[in-house]
C-alpha cells in the first residue's frame, strides 16, 4: 500500500476544495461551502428529502450520488471523521421536504451520535413523523455475536439503498413507504471485503503503524477505516479460492454466526463488485468473472443486474466489496420485484452511479454474445489455394518432422528461459512487457506441439 499522496499545500483545504470541484462536474449540484454540504439544487420539496454522509476519504461516497431520484444532499466530514450536527441539520434546511426527511446512515459510531443528535433536535422542531434515521447494515465479516449490540457494520451497499430509496421518493411515496421499504432492502443485502492492505490516512505519519499487511498477505472481511476482518492469510489466494471463501461468508445457511442472507433458487439477485480505490481494472473484472462463475455453478444464483466500479473507496486502498441483494425477498404488497427493477433502472442526474445497460429481469446470459469460432480472413483459404499460391514449390521443401519439432521446442525453450532477462532489461528501457509476451507464445508454441504431435 502506498503511503504517497498528492495534497495541496494547505492540507486542511483537502476536502473542500474536492467538493467544490464536483460542481464542474454536475450543474445539479450546489454546495453549502463551510458546512461541506453538497445538495441537489432542484430538489422538489414535496418529495421526501434523503440525506446521508460521514466522514471523507470515500469518494465518490457520498457526494457522488446526490441528484434527482436519489440523494438530496450529502454532508461530509473530515477524513474520516463524521460531519458535526450542526452541518447536518444544515443539510436538512437547504433540502426542507413536507413530507419529512430519512437520514441514510452507516453504522458507525460518530455517524449514529451526531445524525442521531440532528435528528433529536430536527424531531423536537417538526415532530418524529417528519425525521427518521436508516441505517444500512451488510457487512457478514462482523458475526451474530460480535455485532449484538452494536449490529454489522456499513459497506458499499449503502449506495444501492440510495438507488432504491431515491428512486422510491422521486415516485411520490410517503415517508412512512419509504422507511419501510428501506428496512426491507436493508434486510436482503449482504457484503464482505477482501484486501491486500490496509489504508494509510494523508494526515497521518507514513511511519506510523496503521496495520500494514505483509508483501504476500491477504486479510478477509477488513473494514473500510482498517478495521479488523475475519482471518489474515499468509500467502494471497487465487481469484477461485478467494471467491469460493467470500461467497462461503456471504451464502453459507448452516453457518450459526452468520447465514445473514437469505435466499432461494430463483431468487432474482442483483451482486455489486466496489474497487475501494486501488484495486486494478482488469483484475476486478476477473474477480467479477470468477464471482459470476461460482454463484452460478456452487448455489444456483444468476446475477439479474451486475454493477461494477468505485462506488465507496478508502483512498488508494487495494480493497473490494462483494455484495449481493435479493430482490425477490425485498418485495411486498406495495413494492413487486417489477417495481423494485424499475427503481433500480430509473435514469438521475447524479454523477457517480453507473449507467444500467440491461432491460430484462430475468438472469443475465451471454453466452449467445461469447464468439469462440471467429474465421480470420487467413483462415476462410483452403490448403489447397495456398499450395496453388506457391505454384508446387511447397512440394520442394523436406525436412525430417522429428527434427523441425526438436528445432521449435528447443527455440521456445530458450525464450522462456530468458524471459526474466528480457523483462529485466524492457522493464528498464520500456514498460516491462517483452519478456513476458514472448514467453506467452512460446508457452502457446510448445502445448501445440504437444496437441498436435
Amino acid at each position: 500500500m502506498s503511503s504517497k499522496h498528492f495534497l495541496p499545500n494547505d492540507i486542511s483545504s483537502l476536502v473542500t476544495n474536492g467538493l467544490v470541484a464536483a460542481l464542474y462536474e454536475n450543474e445539479n449540484l450546489s454546495i453549502l461551502e463551510k458546512e461541506r454540504v453538497l445538495f441537489y439544487n432542484k430538489h422538489d420539496e414535496s418529495k421526501v428529502a434523503l440525506i446521508s454522509g460521514g466522514g471523507s476519504g470515500h469518494e465518490p461516497g457520498w457526494y457522488g450520488f446526490v441528484g434527482d431520484s436519489m440523494l438530496s444532499a450529502s454532508v461530509q466530514g473530515e477524513v474520516f471523521a463524521s460531519p458535526n450536527y450542526r452541518n447536518i441539520q444544515a443539510a436538512e434546511k437547504v433540502v426542507h421536504s413536507q413530507k419529512g426527511t430519512i437520514f441514510l446512515i452507516t453504522n458507525y459510531t460518530g455517524d449514529n451520535l451526531y445524525f442521531g443528535m440532528a435528528a433529536q433536535n430536527l424531531i423536537n422542531k417538526y415532530g418524529d413523523d417528519k425525521i427518521r434515521i436508516l441505517r444500512t447494515t451488510d457487512d457478514v465479516a462482523v458475526s451474530r455475536s460480535n455485532g449484538a449490540l452494536v449490529g454489522r457494520r456499513t459497506l458499499s451497499a449503502i449506495t444501492l439503498m440510495f438507488k432504491l430509496l431515491g428512486a422510491c421518493s422521486d415516485e411520490g411515496y410517503d415517508i412512512d413507504d419509504v422507511y419501510n421499504f428501506g428496512e426491507s432492502c436493508n434486510a436482503n443485502i449482504a457484503s464482505v471485503n477482501a484486501g491486500l492492505d490496509h489504508i494509510h490516512i494523508p494526515t497521518h505519519d507514513k511511519d506510523q503503524d496503521f496495520g500494514k499487511l505483509g508483501p504476500n498477505e491477504l486479510e478477509l472481511g477488513l473494514g473500510v477505516h482498517n478495521e479488523p476482518g475475519v482471518k489474515k492469510y499468509p500467502t494471497i489466494p487465487t481469484n477461485e479460492e478467494l471467491i469460493k471463501m467470500m461467497l462461503k461468508l456471504l451464502l453459507d445457511k448452516n453457518d450459526p454466526e452468520r447465514g445473514f442472507f437469505n435466499y432461494e433458487k430463483g431468487d432474482k439477485i442483483v451482486l455489486q463488485l466496489n474497487n475501494l480505490g486501488g484495486c486494478a481494472h482488469i483484475e476486478l473484472l476477473a474477480i467479477l468473472y470468477e464471482a459470476i462463475k461460482q454463484l452460478k455453478d456452487d448455489y444456483n444464483i444468476e446475477p439479474v443486474r451486475v454493477y461494477h466500479g468505485h462506488f465507496v473507496t478508502s483512498f488508494n486502498a487495494p480493497i473490494f466489496t462483494l455484495t449481493l441483494f435479493n430482490v425477490t425477498k425485498s418485495t411486498s404488497a406495495k413494492f413487486s420485484d417489477e417495481k423494485i427493477f424499475q427503481f433500480l433502472d430509473k435514469p438521475v442526474s447524479v454523477t457517480n452511479w453507473p449507467v444500467t445497460l440491461h432491460s430484462s429481469t430475468e438472469p443475465i446470459d451471454v453466452k449467445s454474445r461469447i464468439i469462440t469460432n471467429f474465421k480470420h480472413y487467413d483462415e476462410e483459404e483452403t490448403v489447397d489455394d495456398n499450395i496453388n499460391a506457391l505454384n508446387g514449390s511447397a512440394a520442394l521443401v523436406k525436412i525430417d518432422p522429428k527434427l523441425l519439432k526438436a528445432i521449435i521446442t528447443t527455440a521456445a525453450n530458450n525464450v522462456i528461459a530468458k524471459e526474466p532477462d528480457l523483462t529485466e532489461w524492457d522493464t528498464k528501457m520500456g514498460d516491462g512487457d517483452c519478456g513476458e509476451g514472448l514467453k506467452i507464445g512460446a508457452e502457446a508454441i510448445l502445448k501445440a506441439l504437444e496437441v498436435d504431435g
